[in-house]
C-alpha cells in the first residue's frame, strides 16, 4: 500500500502569501488535489492523503486521447457514458448489457520475484538510491515483462471466451512492477512517491491508440457511477478448479495491493470502493 505519501497542510498554510503591495494572495496547489496525469493515476496521491481532489490534467500517458478517456474511465471520473450506450456492451453482439470479468494472475514467485520492485518503492528508496535503468536487457526490466506478458496472456484467452460467449470483456487489473517513462529511470518517475510494484494505468501496457475500445470495458467498470442497477444484481459466478501444474505456475496479487479507487472523481463519499 501507498506509505503516507506526501505530507500536506489541509488549511493551505505554509502555502499562500501576499503581493502586489497586499491586494492579491498567491499561493502553491497542492497537487494531491490539483494534480497531473501521474499523481494522480499512477500514484494517487488524493487517495493516499485521504483528500477529494478538484482538477486533474491528462498528461503523462501513453494513449492519445483514447488513453485519456481510459484513464478518467478507471477512476470513475467519466460522466455521460449511459448517454453513448456504453453499458449496452460491443455494439456488435447480438445481445446487449451481458459481460465478463475473470479474476487474474500472477506469475509465480519463483518466476518472477516481486521484492526486486518493491525495494524500489517510495521512500524506502529515493531517485538517487538506484542507478538508471539503462537497457532492456537488464534483469528487472525482464523480470517485468515477464510479469506483465503473464497476464497479456489471460487478458487474450478471456477475450476469445468473451466472445464465444457473446459478452463484452471487463479488463482486469494489471499489476507493473515499474513505472512506465519516456527517459531512462530507476523504476519509477523521479520525484514520485509510491510503492511498486502497483496497479499500473493500461495504457502502460496496452497501445489503447490501436486499441478497439467498443469490445472492453475498464476494470472499475462495475463501479461507475452510471452503472445500471439491474445489471449489478443480475451477477454469475463460476469457479474454474485449476490442476496442480497451473496452481504452481501462478498466484493471486499480493496481499495489501493497493488498487486506490474510489468512485465519481475518485472521492471518498462516492459510491465505488476499493476493489
Amino acid at each position: 500500500a501507498l506509505a503516507g505519501a506526501c505530507a500536506y497542510s489541509p488549511d493551505g498554510t505554509g502555502l499562500t502569501d501576499t503581493t502586489f503591495g497586499g491586494r492579491v494572495t498567491m499561493g502553491t496547489l497542492p497537487v494531491s488535489q490539483f494534480s497531473n496525469g501521474h499523481t494522480f493515476y499512477a500514484q494517487r496521491l488524493h487517495t493516499a492523503v485521504g483528500l477529494e481532489p478538484y482538477a486533474v490534467h491528462n498528461t503523462f500517458q501513453f494513449g492519445g486521447t483514447p488513453g485519456k478517456r481510459h484513464r478518467a474511465r478507471e477512476a470513475n471520473a467519466w460522466l455521460g457514458d449511459e448517454e453513448i450506450n456504453y453499458f449496452d456492451g460491443d455494439p456488435e453482439l447480438p445481445e446487449k448489457g451481458m459481460f465478463m470479468s475473470y479474476t487474474p494472475m500472477i506469475p509465480s514467485a519463483e518466476a518472477v520475484n516481486l521484492t526486486m520492485f518493491a525495494e524500489r518503492s517510495w521512500p524506502e528508496a529515493q531517485d538517487d538510491t538506484f542507478p538508471a535503468i539503462e537497457t532492456v536487457d537488464e534483469e528487472i526490466v525482464q523480470r517485468n515483462k515477464e510479469l506483465v506478458s503473464f497476464q497479456i496472456k489471460q487478458i487474450k484467452t478471456a477475450a476469445a471466451i468473451a466472445q464465444k460467449l457473446g459478452r463484452t470483456l471487463v479488463l482486469p487489473p494489471i499489476l507493473c512492477g515499474l513505472d512506465r517513462v519516456w527517459f531512462p529511470h530507476f523504476g519509477r518517475f523521479p520525484g514520485s512517491a509510491f510503492a511498486l510494484p502497483f496497479v499500473c494505468p493500461v495504457d502502460h501496457v496496452i497501445n489503447m491508440d490501436l486499441a478497439d475500445a467498443s469490445k472492453f470495458r475498464e476494470w472499475t467498470f462495475y463501479s461507475h457511477p452510471e452503472f445500471p442497477a439491474e445489471m449489478r444484481e443480475s451477477v454469475a459466478t463460476v469457479e474454474v478448479e485449476a490442476s496442480d501444474a497451473d496452481d504452481a505456475l501462478s498466484r493471486p496479487f499480493p496481499d495489501g495491493t493497493e488498487y486506490c479507487v474510489r468512485g465519481p472523481g475518485t472521492g471518498g463519499d462516492s459510491p465505488g470502493g476499493d476493489s
